[in-house]
């Protein structure tokens, strides 16, 4: 048995691409993700979707720090939209502005819908590549890492 969404295989493709849902939300547990994903795989497509604008621009910092630290030159990134789920909260940030910290150093995408994301995830993927996808709150993630997993 697995956890829901503890590093979660949702399925291998015919052409070896591993789809893996996670629920890691913050510097810690992406770094483990991550770097767990990376002992079976020689290439990860990193998805990461922030679960507010607040916790996104708390976070900002230390992902600027980290990712460009555990991300191998062959891995690739994308910070998904920031998943809104209500209130009256400043929309001051985005995962554009996320992207921005990264793209002198990594090959980094932000997506600015879910379709978008699917779409990147199809350019970029290929035979035995890992796609992970990792993030928290938002309910439809699970049917996202679905969609990645049929869509490839």
């Amino acid at each position: 048995t697995c956890i829901a969404r503890r590093y979660q295989e949702i399925g291998v493709t015919e052409d070896g691409i591993r789809v893996i849902d996670d629920y890691a939300h913050n510097a810690d547990k992406i770094r483990a993700v991550i770097s767990a994903a990376q002992l079976s795989c020689d290439r990860l497509l990193a998805i990461f979707q922030p679960h507010g604008f607040g916790p996104a621009r708390f976070l900002r910092p230390e992902l600027k720090e980290l990712l460009p630290t555990i991300l191998r030159p062959r891995d690739v990134f994308c910070y998904a939209p920031i998943h809104y789920a209500g209130g009256t909260v400043a929309k001051d940030i985005s995962s554009s502005d996320l992207a921005q910290d990264l793209v002198v150093t990594k090959q980094v995408f932000a997506a600015e819908t879910k379709q978008d994301l699917l779409q990147w995830a199809c350019e970029q993927a290929r035979p035995n590549d890992t796609v992970l996808l990792m993030g928290a709150r938002d309910p439809s993630l699970p049917q996202l890492a679905q969609a990645l997993y049929d869509i490839l």
